[in-house]
């Protein structure tokens, strides 16, 4: 298995992850409180994929 950081082109990636469990915790891929923080992870590299 390869970790790498992950870019902020991983976005849509997150997003659709985000979407498969909106049932289980709520919405949260129309929340743009949401894309901000998932944004600012991204930005600062502070995630892998």
């Amino acid at each position: 298995m390869k970790v790498v950081n992950a870019v902020k082109d991983d976005l849509n990636v997150w997003l659709e992850l985000a979407s498969e469990v909106e049932y289980l915790f709520g919405p949260m891929v129309s929340d743009p409180k949401f894309i901000q923080a998932i944004e600012k992870i991204l930005i600062n590299a502070v995630h892998f994929v």
